[in-house]
């Protein structure tokens, strides 16, 4: 998805938080934080996490941390400010302080992450007037896509606010442009599955899943997929939808220790997706010869 369009999403976004009349973007920042990073939390320690930070920012006034749901959105208030550029630093000025609960500064960065993977796009962060969208890169190396933080002024703000997507029609689009963007666009995980005829056209996006512990001695070992023994590679997996107007089939390819996604599952789901589609008409008329009317 082009940087531009993506930004005006967000500014979108921002602007459905209670109170926020004014968007303007600032800048964006790439991190070290990755999605390789070995964390998956459930629901329950997401949530955990992000209330954790609202407790320890409003110990004078806990009680009036709130936790509202309406529709698809999740949206936490609390009373005073952070300075959301925290967010994107390792580090905590809250060692020590048995007060509160955080220390070290990485549980916000695991919470996102573990976010992302289990597909809650761009959560929005507000407080004072800075406004700030997280989201993932372009591939670095193989599977590996950075955190980026999208920063934004905004109206004065009395409060933080914490809201994430879920399933409205305006999320539901982003996410099916950004599985266009995945596949269809320059640098994008699934680009050379792609094909030009808008025929063929499809949506998808990339995945890997760790199949053990990597330890820091094999970490540092900075090896290829293919230099890993076979039992060991990363499962290889791919999700699609086709053709991406008017869309009819959606598919998933997993191929054990196929070690990338965009290498091994999306060419593999190209083929498919082509044969499919050049099968329909003959499947239709296959379907209408031997449809009973009763």
């Amino acid at each position: 998805m082009e940087k531009n369009k993506k930004i005006e999403i967000y500014k979108n976004l921002i602007l459905d938080v209670p109170g926020v009349n004014s968007v303007q973007f600032d800048k964006s920042i790439e991190s070290s934080v990755t999605t390789s990073w070995g964390v998956n939390w459930d629901a329950d320690f997401i949530a955990r996490d992000i209330l954790q930070n609202f407790r320890d920012s409003n110990l004078s006034e806990i009680e009036k941390v709130v936790v509202n749901t309406k529709n698809d959105k999740i949206l936490v208030e609390g009373n005073n400010c952070f300075d959301l550029r925290k967010l994107f630093f390792v580090g905590s000025n809250k060692a020590g302080d048995d007060t509160t609960v955080g220390e070290y500064g990485e549980g916000f960065k695991a919470a996102v992450v573990s976010m992302l993977k289990r597909g809650i796009q761009a959560p929005v962060s507000v407080s004072g007037d800075t406004a700030v969208v997280i989201d993932v890169g372009d591939e670095v190396v193989e599977d590996l896509r950075p955190l980026v933080y999208h920063f934004f002024k905004v109206n004065k703000q009395n409060k933080t606010s914490f809201k994430r997507l879920y399933k409205n029609k305006k999320n539901i689009e982003f996410v099916l442009d950004a599985m266009f963007g995945s596949t269809n666009e320059p640098r994008g995980t699934s680009f050379r599955s792609r094909y030009d005829d808008k025929k063929y056209q499809f949506a998808g996006k990339t995945g890997t899943s760790q199949v053990k512990r990597i330890t820091e001695a094999e970490r540092e070992l900075d090896l290829k997929q293919s230099e890993i023994e076979y039992k060991n590679r990363d499962h290889a997996l791919y999700i699609a939808f086709a053709p991406y107007k008017d869309p009819r089939y959606s598919i998933s390819v997993l191929i054990e220790h196929g070690g990338s996604g965009s290498k091994a599952a999306a060419p593999l789901a190209s083929k498919l997706i082509k044969k499919i589609i050049d099968r329909h008409e003959i499947r239709e008329q296959t379907r209408k010869a031997n449809l009973t009317i009763i």
